[in-house]
This record gives C-alpha cells, sequence and structure tokens, in this order.
C-alpha cells in the first residue's frame, strides 16, 4: 500500500496545492474523489488476510545489518559477482523476514518475571510463567483520551518482551484506567481466559470485553475468594472479592480482584485498586497474604496500605504503577512514608518507567524490563 500511496498522494498534493491558487469546483471535486477513492481502497485491502502484521520494533543491529548488506550490494554494482550477489541478496531477505517474523527471546524456563508496564496513570503487569506461560493482569487505559494504550504502548511491549499468546487475561475491576487498553490486546493475541471481577452487568467497558470473548471463542470467567488456577509450577489464588460482595452495586475500587501468585517459596500479591474495606476483609478472612513483592493498592492512594495491611503482607519490596504529575496527588506522601517506615523498597513507575522483578522460587531480584 505504501508504494502506491507514494504516488497518489504525491498527486493529491498536487490537486489540493492547485485548489489553493485554483479554487475552481471541479479541481476541489476531482481532489476529494481521489482521497475518498484512496480511503476506501485502504479500508478494503486492511481486510485481506495477511494484509495486517502486527510485529515489534526491530533492534538497532538488525536494521544496521540490513543497511550494511544494501550498501554493501549497492556499491559493489556489477563488480560483484554472481555469486556474491546473490548472497547478499540472500542476507537482505532474510534479515526483511526477521523484522517480519521475528523470534521470540528464549524464556528462562525456571523464572518467574514480572513487569509493570509503564502505562501512566493506571496498571498493567505482566508475569512471565515457567514453560512459556504469559499472563496479562490489567492494560491501562484514559478515561477522557482517544489514545489507545493498549494499541500504542502495551502491545508494542508484549510483543518486544516475546509475548505471542497470552494464557490469562484479567481485569480486575472494571475502571478505564485499568481496561481501557485490553481490547487493543484481545483483538492482537490468541487468548484462552479471561477473568473479571466483580462487576455490574451494564458496565460499557465489561460488555465491550465479553462482546470480543465471544467473538473469539474465549470463555470468560467471574472468579471470587477461594479460586485457585496452577499454570504449571505458579499458582493464582483469589482473595478477594467474596461470593456474592456488593452484588448490584455501581463499580467500585473495592470490586478488584486481588491475586497471590506463588512458585515455589516466593509470592507476590496484586491487589488492583483495592481500598480500606477490602484491606479488612483480607486481613479477617484468615487467608494467608504474605508476599515478598506487594504491588501497591490504587496507585498509592491514602485509602490503601494500611500498617496493619503492611505488618500482615510483610513485602521486601513494592511496586507503585502510576503516572507523573497525575491530578489525584498519587502516589500519597503518607503511604510513601510508611513504606519507607518498615524498610520497603519503592518503586514508581512515574519515575523508573517499566519494572521488572524475576524470581527463581525463593526470592526476587530486580531486573532490566527489556528482553
Amino acid at each position: 500500500m505504501n508504494l502506491l500511496a507514494g504516488p497518489f498522494l504525491s498527486l493529491c498534493l498536487t490537486l489540493g496545492a492547485g485548489v489553493l491558487f485554483l479554487p475552481l469546483r471541479m479541481v476541489t471535486a476531482t481532489l476529494t474523489s481521489c482521497l475518498d477513492l484512496f480511503a476506501w481502497i485502504c479500508a478494503f485491502a486492511i481486510q485481506v488476510p495477511g494484509a495486517f502484521l502486527r510485529v515489534p520494533c526491530p533492534s538497532f543491529p538488525l536494521l544496521g545489518g540490513i543497511t550494511v548488506l544494501l550498501l554493501a550490494r549497492s556499491g559493489l554494482g556489477s563488480a560483484a559477482g554472481r555469486r556474491d550477489s546473490c548472497l547478499l541478496s540472500c542476507g537482505v531477505l532474510f534479515g526483511l523476514a526477521l523484522i517480519c517474523f521475528p523470534p521470540a527471546p528464549w524464556p528462562r524456563p525456571d523464572s518467574l518475571a514480572l513487569t509493570a508496564l509503564d502505562v501512566g496513570q493506571g496498571d498493567s503487569l505482566l508475569l512471565g510463567l515457567p514453560g512459556g506461560h504469559w499472563v496479562l493482569v490489567d492494560g491501562g487505559g484514559f478515561a477522557a483520551s482517544d489514545f489507545d494504550v493498549g494499541e500504542r504502548v502495551v502491545l508494542p511491549a508484549l510483543m518486544a518482551l516475546g509475548v505471542r499468546s497470552l494464557d490469562l487475561v484479567v481485569l480486575t475491576h472494571a475502571h478505564q484506567d485499568h481496561g481501557g487498553g485490553l481490547s487493543a490486546v484481545l483483538e492482537a493475541f490468541p487468548v484462552k481466559e479471561i477473568w473479571v471481577g466483580r462487576t455490574p452487568p451494564d458496565s460499557p467497558l465489561v460488555m465491550r470485553l465479553a462482546c470480543l470473548a465471544s467473538r473469539r471463542g474465549i470463555p470468560l470467567l467471574h472468579p471470587t475468594r477461594g479460586s485457585f488456577r496452577c499454570l504449571g509450577r505458579v499458582c493464582f489464588e483469589v482473595l478477594h472479592p467474596p461470593l456474592g460482595y456488593r452484588r448490584g452495586a455501581a463499580v467500585s475500587n473495592e470490586d478488584s480482584l486481588v491475586l497471590r501468585v506463588t512458585y515455589h517459596n516466593a509470592a507476590l500479591l496484586l491487589t488492583g485498586d483495592v481500598e480500606s474495606e477490602g484491606e479488612a476483609l483480607l486481613l479477617d478472612s484468615g487467608l494467608p497474604i504474605s508476599a515478598e513483592i506487594l504491588k501497591v493498592a490504587h496507585h498509592g492512594s491514602a485509602s490503601s496500605t494500611s500498617a496493619r495491611f503492611l505488618e500482615r503482607v510483610s513485602p521486601i519490596m513494592a511496586i507503585v504503577s502510576v503516572g507523573t504529575g497525575n491530578p489525584w496527588g498519587h502516589p500519597s506522601e503518607k503511604v510513601l512514608r510508611r513504606l519507607r517506615e518498615y524498610g520497603i523498597t519503592t518503586h514508581r513507575t512515574d519515575r523508573e518507567g517499566a519494572i521488572g522483578v524475576v524470581s527463581y522460587g525463593r526470592g526476587w531480584e530486580q531486573r532490566s524490563p527489556n528482553p
């Protein structure tokens, strides 16, 4: 399409200049017809199977290698023998094939990796499990913007990290800053199952995701406290909400699915946006909530992460997913001070970008999220 677009749009620019200097109805009508025709051709062409291919951003070494091969091929010209020309051309074609069909980074078979993606004022957490399993918890999003975080941020990040399919997608609760980017993810990747926290049936966000799931044949479940699922040696336990919690009420942060993820002797706690009521229910449930890694609830809001809660979880590291200069003042200085008082190392996406941690079954260490 780009081969066609270049000369065609050059013609349209010429006609557009003609409209400025010679504003005749015939010239204007011709320009409008040309642009409408081109838009129709593009819309039709992109529906052709295989016409649209999502690829991760190619690496600089790969682009540099292709450039060197192209320069060598053009520089040698007729001086190169047939065999050399053929080898250089094959090298260029192989490099282009690697851009279109890149191999996934080789997964570590014995590690559980968590990457908190930088999606601004929202949450999106990617879990890489042993055996090549992938789980995405939330997909970011903005309530008052047309910017598609899923298409522009989450998808490129997932592809760069080696994701080609997802075993599980979790929407902790039906707020835009957690689920707005999931539609693009469901459209792009094969997904085996979707979990959604408690939500009223008329939630537009959940209705949109349910429609997508139905169209693609993906089971959509609403797990509650006690639900348990293992993918290989990594297990996901739902700690909140309990069955029947806030039945019929409007969507709230308290609806958030709270997940405890365990791998051998390592554990992490993903709290969504749960606030004081949800924390109290967790503390009174008698369920194990201890974890070395805590995803701080509600972007570090003062309504969550109480001293009593921190004492029970007893994390060594906390991750705050938050946007720079957000109007709510997240994270709360009170929460940050409390984390410091308990000796908990704190990382923030607004200052560090994407944050990665990895465990080999005992303890955790920070690592670069880049593949």
